[in-house]
């Protein structure tokens, strides 16, 4: 598989990772969480709206774990949108360098270290950036429970399951067990 055949796949994969993380604009300086996801989803289908939460995640350096993880998550859905195959390959390490990072910040996070799972599950394996793959999916087969869930929005969760059961990466007995963790809330 050529780099341009790997990058397509990568563009089909990443939309469906990012169902999870639902998106519309605010300019604020400072977004909540509520707001950054419905600006994922929103930045997901257009262009423009990337482009400017980019630019505000450019303007704004975020300190907290799950914010940085929205930046990550900002960068992937820019490989999206960008036709430059240089563009996406820098776009995609900074989206994996983001994520990490956000890890290192909050390892305990569930939504964190979907993230970094989703970003680096759906970048070719070729590329090499997907380095922590086998320590977030065990990391998520242990930790997506009842306590974890406490502040993400229920449609999240239920994304996050989604993309999981989609994957290899989860057996159907694992899958099962973390919907019935779910579906007890």
């Amino acid at each position: 598989m050529n780099s341009l055949t790997m990058l397509q796949y990568f563009n089909f994969r990443l939309l469906f990772v990012l169902l999870f993380l639902p998106f519309g604009f605010l300019q604020a300086q400072d977004r909540s969480e509520k707001l950054l996801r419905k600006q994922l989803e929103n930045a997901r289908y257009n262009e423009k709206a990337a482009e400017d939460l980019l630019a505000y995640f450019e303007s704004y350096q975020p300190e907290s774990a799950l914010h940085i993880a929205f930046k990550a998550t900002t960068y992937a859905v820019m490989c999206i949108h960008d036709n430059n195959i240089f563009r996406r390959l820098k776009l995609c390490k900074e989206a994996v360098s983001l994520a990490d990072r956000a890890v290192s910040i909050d390892k305990d996070n569930l939504e964190v270290r979907f993230v970094r799972y989703a970003i680096q599950s759906e970048i070719p394996g070729i590329l090499g950036m997907s380095d922590n793959l086998k320590e977030d999916i065990l990391f998520l087969k242990t930790h997506f429970n009842q306590k974890q869930f406490s502040n993400i929005p229920f449609g999240s969760l239920e994304e996050m399951l989604a993309m999981m059961d989609e994957s290899d990466d989860f057996s159907d007995e694992e899958i099962l067990a973390m919907k019935a963790e779910l579906y007890q809330l």
